[in-house]
């Protein structure tokens, strides 16, 4: 059997190892006390890998000082998005934002409370939207805004995912496309850029749908399957 790490005595996160370990349905526990002073049983992985840093205080503290994200889901990960576009070197999007030197202000950037207490609840179809595209996110230059709203604040740049302009021997028109894994389907064409941006959402809009009810008819046929298969096995044991 192999040896066991006597992990009495040794902090990780908040929590300070007291008695142990204890063996359960073949793991190993360990009885440990939290700076808050609760008492929690936790797994030996979870405690050396940093799972588990507290007996949960650590979270609700978060969870408080972030104006409860988990009641706020939506405004959190746009925030949080918001916050990796300008600080996260590896985000994709850093080049457009922070890259560009495009910050967050002091109010928001370590507070999702006050973000929150800015902006309120996500409206239904808006994003967050910066209403001068070379300034900062601040309580004063940010909205919540439909995508042809952003499409337009947007406008000089004419840089819509989908969205070309090209010009012919009539004028500019604006082409529209859609790209399935590495395919390029051609929606049509248009003149009016906002024209453009409603054919393209609509049609992303639509895929999303027939993917999700694809994704779940797959799901169906494989669990039709497995029961099928489930049924054999048992015929065959039955029957030999």
């Amino acid at each position: 059997m192999r040896k066991i790490e006597n992990l009495i005595d040794k902090k990780f996160g908040l929590l300070t190892v007291e008695s142990g370990p204890f063996r359960k349905d073949n793991l190993i526990y360990w009885n440990c006390i939290c700076k808050c002073g609760n008492n929690k049983l936790v797994k030996s992985g979870n405690l050396k890998n940093n799972k588990t840093k507290s007996c949960g205080c650590l979270y609700k503290s978060r969870s408080k000082h972030n104006g409860n994200t988990y009641k706020h889901k939506k405004e959190y990960a746009i925030w949080n998005s918001m916050i990796n576009r300008c600080y996260n070197k590896n985000n994709k999007d850093y080049k457009n934002y922070g890259g560009k030197g495009i910050k967050v202000c002091d109010r928001w950037k370590n507070n999702f409370s006050n973000f929150f207490n800015d902006m309120g609840l996500k409206p239904e179809s808006m994003s967050l939207d910066r209403i001068n595209n070379n300034g900062n996110y601040e309580p004063e230059n940010c909205k919540w805004s439909t995508y042809i709203e952003q499409a337009s604040n947007r406008s000089n740049n004419r840089k819509v995912p989908g969205v070309k302009k090209r010009k012919t021997k009539y004028g500019y028109t604006y082409t529209i496309e859609m790209n399935l894994k590495g395919k390029f389907l051609y929606l049509g064409s248009t003149k009016d850029f906002f024209e453009a941006c409603c054919i393209r959402k609509s049609a992303e809009a639509k895929i999303i749908k027939l993917m999700k009810i694809i994704k779940q008819v797959k799901n169906e046929l494989n669990s039709a399957k497995a029961q099928v298969a489930i049924k054999k096995s048992i015929n065959k044991k039955v029957y030999n």
